[in-house]
């Protein structure tokens, strides 16, 4: 049992992304977001913010 908890936690360690916390966005540039595996924007996003998904793993943003 102990063993297969550890192969099933192992193997979940590759389909999860770890982002920063926060991110400054400036308004007169574009702040990008790298991941290392494939993300997608889920929800709705602030008016003011313009998020696109460019790749499975970039994500940029700009307010």
């Amino acid at each position: 049992m102990k063993t297969l908890i550890i192969i099933i936690f192992l193997a979940t360690i590759g389909t999860v992304s770890y982002a920063q916390d926060t991110a400054y966005i400036s308004r007169d540039k574009t702040t990008a977001l790298f991941f290392k595996s494939s993300v997608k924007v889920v929800g709705k996003t602030p008016p003011d913010f313009e998020v696109r998904q460019i790749e499975d793993g970039l994500i940029t943003l700009k307010a």
